[in-house]
Parts: C-alpha cells; structure tokens; sequence
C-alpha cells in the first residue's frame, strides 16, 4: 500500500524549547517539510504556533511526511543532544528548586482533592 502524502511521523520530541527549535531550523535549512505541535503527557495534541510554556508533560514534537523520515533523521542525528521521540515528563529540564516547586503543589492539590472527596463521602454516609 503506497504511503499518502499526508502520513506523517514524529521525528523528534522534546520539553526543551532550545533543543526544539534547532532540530526545527536544521529541518529547514535541509528544506525537508516538517509541521510542528505541542503535546501534553494527557494526550492533548495542538497545532503549533501557539505560545509555548514547558512544563512538566508538556512536549514539542517534529513531524515529517514517511517519505523523508530517514533524510530528517540524518539531519537531526547530526545536532548536539539527543534525538528522542518518547521524553519524561521532567524533560524540559527545571533547576532544583523549580521541580521541588512543582512537586510540592501537586501533593497540595492532591491532598486539597482528598479531602473534599472525604468531605463529600462524609455528606453522603450521613
């Protein structure tokens, strides 16, 4: 079955907005047609441009028509870091002090969850 032109892979994928944007440019200067999106790690999937914020599962991914997968992985494999397609969620490498930040208000916003679903189980059994 012949590939349509429309079939696109993802090539590179990233939290790091740097590493992002090299892999984007190298892919234009080889004029190798490419289209752009930001994911998240609960599956949303948008069209870029859009304002990007990194963030813990927040990714931007690279994607190229099939057709060209094997030139734009020669492109990328040439550039400074390395070329993943499945990053962590800690990917867009926050200093210490920003993860430990992160972390702390996800437990708080847990816990604030916890509670009012006790609350509400509470009101319920009464």
């Amino acid at each position: 079955m012949a590939e349509a032109p429309t079939d696109f892979v993802i090539v590179f994928c990233t939290g790091q907005l740097i590493a992002f944007d090299i892999a984007v440019n190298a892919l234009k200067e080889a004029r190798i047609p490419h289209q752009v999106r930001a994911e998240t790690a609960t599956g949303l999937k948008v069209a870029m441009p859009i304002i990007a914020a990194p963030g813990p599962g927040r990714f931007f991914a690279v994607l190229v028509p099939v057709s060209v997968e094997a030139e734009a992985k020669v492109v990328l494999s040439q550039l400074p870091f390395e070329i993943t397609t499945n990053p962590g969620s800690w990917d867009f490498r926050p200093q210490p002090s920003v993860k430990r930040w992160w972390k702390l208000c996800i437990i708080v916003g847990l816990v604030f969850l916890l509670v009012c679903w006790i609350l509400q189980l509470a009101d319920i059994l009464k």
